[in-house]
């Protein structure tokens, strides 16, 4: 009787202190769960596997924490401007990567002192907090490390050093949070690349915002990609019997319909064209025998592509409509727009013709 009576009082200071089973911490629910690492170091190849686990995974029943890393790369925000969130000349000269992925947020820079996480669930169950929490109850339970979560739900180190940026995408009925984790990023890399020439830019595209950073390296030269992996598998994965657990190579075998998503995200159309429309406007002026010309540049740019050049620069009744013609529906890269300025610059030796062809150049940044 008396045990009787103490399992009584057991249950019932069980339900006031409202003590939960683990399994229902960090948004498992008591479901499957399985952690998938990627082998490939190729950010379009890891976005694509990403894109299809959310497609194509069983996310009503099971839960998915995807990892992997990738060489040097710039990825932007499903709704930002790759022009204005980096200087796409430097990274594709340096060889650097630029994509742009499905989920919101900023730009960010990848190589391979960088981990990245996505968690995958179904839209009922999504908490990037719990999944952050994880993370950091992981990293602080190993490592003698101060992290916390701010309230733009970044992790930071020591209160004040971001480490982690956090995106999402949300549909119908599936989920996934992912964010980056900086171990040893190149941060000399990282401030250079993320940094635009361009001035004078008129958009509505979503701009990041900066963040001081620090490597968690910089606290503990322990930490690396392989125990880091280690850690945050063994915390998503503690309370499952069965440890689901895989390193895969993506491929169009493994994953069908793979390739296509694949393709799809090394598009012009994809990484440049969805780019929400904007312009670039800048101010110039020169002295041509003794006299000041002063003129505005006004490119506008749409779907990737020269939509329009408007000026203020009228001279000798120079007509300069044919040079803005020209650049009618050039994609703005510097490989397709290099050609172009190479022709004109040598059809007409006048100062003028060419002081406009260095206008537009400096504006465009080419």
């Amino acid at each position: 009787m008396c045990h009787l009576k103490q399992f009584i009082n057991f249950r019932k200071l069980l339900a006031l202190t409202k003590v939960q089973p683990k399994c229902v911490l960090y948004s498992t629910k008591c479901r499957e769960k399985e952690v998938i690492i990627s082998k490939s170091r190729n950010i379009f190849e890891n976005l694509a596997l990403e894109d299809w686990l959310y497609k194509h995974a069983d996310l009503n029943n099971r839960n998915y924490l995807f990892m992997w890393r990738n060489t040097p790369a710039v990825v932007v925000g499903r709704h930002q401007n790759p022009w204005l969130e980096c200087d796409v000349t430097s990274v594709l000269k340096q060889k650097v990567d630029l994509a742009r992925r499905n989920s919101g947020g900023g730009t960010v820079f990848h190589d391979e002192g960088n981990l990245n996480c996505c968690f995958l669930t179904s839209r009922k169950l999504y908490n990037r907090k719990s999944n952050l929490e994880l993370v950091v109850d992981a990293l602080t339970s190993y490592w003698d490390i101060d992290l916390s979560i701010n309230k733009r739900e970044d992790i930071v180190l020591n209160g004040l050093y971001k480490i982690s940026g956090t995106a999402a995408k949300l549909g119908g009925e599936r989920s996934y949070h992912h964010f980056t984790l900086l171990i040893n990023v190149n941060k000399n890399k990282l401030h250079n690349l993320l940094q635009s020439p361009l001035v004078g830019v008129k958009t509505r595209a979503t701009e990041s915002v900066p963040s001081h950073i620090m490597n968690l390296q910089d606290v503990n030269e322990d930490i690396n990609y392989e125990n880091l992996t280690d850690v945050i598998s063994n915390k998503f994965l503690q309370n499952d019997l069965v440890k689901r657990k895989e390193f895969v190579n993506p491929t169009e075998d493994s994953y069908p319909g793979y390739n296509k998503i694949l393709n799809d995200l090394k598009t012009f159309k994809w990484i440049y064209a969805k780019t929400p429309n904007f312009e670039i406007s800048r101010a110039f002026q020169i002295e041509i025998d003794s006299k000041v010309i002063h003129t505005e540049i006004v490119i506008e740019i749409q779907k990737g592509l020269i939509y329009n050049i408007e000026f203020s620069l009228k001279l000798n009744e120079m007509d300069l409509t044919h040079i803005v013609n020209r650049f009618k529906d050039v994609p703005y890269d510097t490989t397709e727009l290099l050609p172009v300025l190479d022709v004109l610059e040598n059809e007409n030796n006048d100062a003028i013709y060419k002081f406009f062809l260095r206008c537009i150049r400096q504006t465009l940044n080419i």
